[in-house]
């Protein structure tokens, strides 16, 4: 499987997965799988996806939550909740480098396993991206949809979330094609090389 040839297409994916996987890490909303805090650290289950403030912290990370921060200001009160982006200034109350170090590795897999996995599909079926006159009226078409439903997107967190999930989800179907495509690979090889000999 050599393909000395880059695909736009791929790269342009890969890029939507590593902003997804951006956008869940800096999301203060518990959407990690599992997570690891505390003082001594210990591992929990999933987050509360649904939890909103004050009831639930602010915790980073994704799929393992790394960092936690206050979701109110103590000085204050429960009814002065803080950001849930961490760049508010609120400082960290629990922060765990190893989840930190995992969620990076798990980034990495993912979006070269995405972009290996799809770089042969859309090289098969010819899709790459080109810039031409009908791919500029395109992007505008969707960007004038978008910005159109723009009140129904941002009316609920939920909406970006899980479209940053499902963008992960397809990123991590082309990263298991990708596997499995080069341990078969490695299988017929192998055969090869013994029914050579």
């Amino acid at each position: 499987m050599q393909y000395s040839k880059l695909n736009g297409l791929s790269i342009a994916f890969a890029f939507t997965i590593f902003t997804a996987i951006v956008y869940l890490n800096l999301d203060g909303y518990q959407l990690h799988l599992a997570a690891c805090v505390g003082t001594p650290p210990s591992w929990y289950g999933p987050g509360n996806f649904s939890g909103e403030p004050p009831w639930d912290n602010w915790t980073h990370g994704w799929p393992i939550g790394f960092a936690t921060r206050l979701c109110y200001d103590p000085a204050i009160g429960m009814e002065a909740t803080t950001s849930r982006w961490p760049w508010d200034g609120t400082p960290l109350k629990f922060f765990h480098p190893t989840g930190a170090v995992l969620n990076c590795v798990i980034a990495v897999l993912l979006i070269f396993g995405a972009y290996g996995g799809s770089k042969p599909l859309f090289n098969r079926l010819g899709l790459d991206l080109r810039f031409s006159v009908s791919s500029l009226l395109s992007f505008t078409l969707a960007s004038a949809v978008v910005f159109s439903a723009r009140s129904w997107l941002f009316a609920t967190r939920y909406t970006i979330q899980l479209a940053a999930l499902l963008v992960i989800a397809v990123g991590a179907a082309f990263c298991g094609l990708y596997v499995w495509e080069t341990v078969r690979e490695s299988i017929q090889r192998r055969r090869h090389q013994l029914n050579t000999t």
